[in-house]
C-alpha cells in the first residue's frame, strides 16, 4: 500500500469544525421494500442536513434490515448475493440523497458485486458527496461468518483509501479492520485527522472489541476515530450489540479517557435506532497535538529496527 497523498496541499480545512450524525440503525425494525429502507434514510438524511450535520454515517451492513422484505432469502448462503442485487440501486439512491441534501453520507457498507456476471462480493463501505463523487473502501479483514461458505462469504478487499473531506485527512475503516495494529501502522505517517467505523457486532465482546481499539488508534495515531454499530434483532434471531461514540487521544485540555461522547452499548430500540449527534469536532485541536503540542507522544514510531531477543530457555 502506497501513500495516496501526493498533494498536500488539498488538506485545508475549510469553516467551522464539523458536525457529524451517527445512526446506530436498528436493523429489527422491518422494511416492506427497498423503496421503504431508502425513504427512512431520505428522511435521517434531511433530519440531519437541516440541524447543521455535514455527515451522516451509518453502521457496516445497515442493508441487513433488507432481510425483512418480502421474498428475502431463508438461507444464509443465498443472502449476500440476494443483497448485493440490490446494492445498486440503493447506492444510486445514495448518491441522489448527498447531492439533494449537500451533506456527505456514509450510508453503512453493503454485498458488492467483484465483477460483472461473478457471484463473488466484498463488503463494501459508499462515501456519497454533494458534488456527485463517491468514495469506495472494501473491507480488508474479515470475520469467520464472512469466510464461511455456509454463510456470508465474501472476499477481502486490497487497499485503504485516504481522502479529503472538507479538508481533513480521512479513512475508513470497517468492523474488523479497526482492530488491526498493522492496518494502523500503515497509516501512522500520513497524518490522519479522522477514521470512520462502521460496524456491526452480534455479542457483547465483538462491540467491546471495536470500541476499545477504536480508543487504542485514537491514542497511537493522535487522531479522532468516530465508529457507529447496528442494533436490533434479525429474522434469524440474531440480536446486535452496537452503539455510537467518537473517540480522541488521552491528552490534556482534550479528554482524560479517550472517550469524547458515546451512546454506551445498545441492543434493542423501539424505533429506527438511536442518532448520536456530534458538534464541534475537535479535529482541529488533535492535529495540532499531533503537530507538536502533544503531552507525549512520539509521532509516527516504526519498529522495524527494534530487535527481537530469543533469551535461552525459550520454548519453540
Amino acid at each position: 500500500m502506497s501513500d495516496p497523498i501526493a498533494d498536500d496541499s488539498q488538506y485545508r480545512p475549510t469553516g467551522s469544525l464539523p458536525a457529524i450524525s451517527l445512526w446506530a440503525t436498528n436493523v429489527g425494525r422491518p422494511v416492506r421494500s427497498l423503496d421503504d429502507w431508502i425513504d427512512r434514510l431520505a428522511k435521517q438524511a434531511r433530519i440531519a442536513a437541516d440541524t447543521g450535520h455535514e455527515l451522516l454515517v451509518l453502521p457496516e451492513y445497515a442493508c441487513a434490515q433488507w432481510l425483512h422484505m418480502p421474498g428475502a432469502p431463508e438461507s444464509a448462503s443465498d443472502e449476500i448475493p440476494w443483497m448485493a442485487d440490490l446494492a445498486a440501486d440503493a447506492a444510486s439512491a445514495v448518491a441522489r440523497m448527498a447531492v439533494d441534501t449537500g451533506m456527505d453520507i456514509l450510508a453503512g457498507s453493503w454485498p458488492w458485486r467483484c465483477n460483472t456476471g461473478d457471484t463473488s462480493a466484498v463488503n463494501r463501505a459508499l462515501f456519497c458527496r454533494p458534488d456527485g463523487t463517491a468514495i469506495v473502501q472494501d473491507k480488508l479483514t474479515l470475520t469467520p461468518g464472512e469466510r464461511d461458505p455456509a454463510a456470508w462469504t465474501l472476499m477481502p478487499g486490497e487497499s485503504v483509501a485516504v481522502f479529503d473531506w472538507r479538508g481533513w485527512r480521512t479513512a475508513i475503516l470497517i468492523c474488523l479492520d479497526i482492530e488491526q495494529p498493522s492496518i494502523a501502522a500503515r497509516l501512522a505517517p500520513l497524518d490522519i485527522d479522522l477514521i470512520l467505523v462502521p460496524s456491526m457486532t452480534a455479542a457483547a465482546t465483538g462491540y467491546h472489541r471495536v470500541h476499545s481499539c477504536a480508543r487504542a488508534r485514537a491514542i497511537e495515531l493522535m487522531t479522532v476515530v468516530a465508529t457507529v454499530g447496528t442494533i436490533g434483532t434479525l429474522p434469524d434471531g440474531t440480536t446486535n450489540n452496537g452503539g455510537a461514540a467518537v473517540y480522541g487521544p488521552c491528552e490534556p485540555g482534550l479528554i482524560d479517557d479517550g472517550l469524547l461522547i458515546g451512546t454506551g452499548r445498545l441492543n434493542q430500540h423501539h424505533g429506527d435506532g438511536p442518532v448520536l449527534s456530534v458538534r464541534d469536532l475537535p479535529l482541529a485541536a488533535v492535529r495540532a497535538m499531533r503537530h507538536g503540542s502533544a503531552e507525549v507522544w512520539p509521532g509516527p514510531w516504526d519498529a522495524a529496527n527494534i530487535a527481537i531477543r530469543h533469551e535461552p530457555g525459550l520454548k519453540p
